[in-house]
């Protein structure tokens, strides 16, 4: 029989095979794809108005990362590759 962990709400089966375990799986995978695999899914983020170029910043107000456009410019990561003949550089923020 199944038994849920209470801060995430995954289900646990007390065996591989057990009756019922396949159903278990599933609804572990679409639990973790629903909400906890994702940002808003976590006690500690709030997001909310959702925009490109929005970064998590500490509130210590509220105990929790929120979503913000940064006040000043932020920095860029350089990533550069280089094969045998060919050098590609990505910029991304």
């Amino acid at each position: 029989m199944a038994s849920t962990l209470t801060t995430t709400g995954l289900k646990v089966t007390d065996a591989y095979g057990e009756s019922g375990w396949a159903a278990t799986y599933n609804y572990n995978w679409q639990r973790i794809n629903d909400t906890i695999g994702k940002l808003s899914g976590l006690i500690d983020v709030q997001i909310s108005g959702i925009a490109n170029t929005h970064v998590l910043r500490w509130n210590a107000g509220s105990s929790k990362f929120v979503n913000v456009l940064p006040t000043r410019n932020i920095a860029f990561i350089t990533t550069t590759t280089t094969t045998s003949s060919t050098t590609t550089t990505t910029t991304a923020p």
